[in-house]
């Protein structure tokens, strides 16, 4: 009980600047689902950069924890609730625990202002 009153309302203050930086993005975490986990999914930009510059800092992946170490394929789950592959590319998990604390929340969603940059028309990222 203490680790959900702990980490949900970090998880919901990530979702929240995910959704002021990137108004565009879909949000894929159920409000009464796993407290530690926000899925999210960047249509227009290039997470596969992000990824290649912030994953030694951040506890992020692109599919479930069951693929780890495939860490560049599309989510298998959300391609079984009907999203497109596109989108399933363009997805983010991120992991939240016992240890986050707020500042880590506004780390995280620093380096999604700076890193998680627009694809350039035309291009696949």
């Amino acid at each position: 009980m203490r680790y959900a009153s702990q980490v949900m309302p970090l998880r919901l203050e990530l979702e929240a600047g995910i959704r002021q930086l990137f108004p565009e993005a879909h949000i894929h975490s159920q409000p009464d689902g796993l407290p530690h986990v926000c899925h999210a999914s960047f249509p227009r930009h290039a997470v596969s950069d992000f990824f290649r510059r912030t994953g030694h800092s951040l506890a992020v992946s692109s599919g479930a924890a069951c693929s780890s170490g495939q860490r560049l394929r599309p989510s298998h789950v959300l391609l079984a609730i009907g999203r497109s592959q596109e989108e399933a590319k363009r997805g983010i998990r991120f992991s939240l625990g016992l240890e986050t604390q707020a500042a880590d929340i506004a780390h995280c969603l620093k380096l999604l202002e700076e890193h998680l940059h627009p694809l350039a028309a035309g291009l696949e990222a």
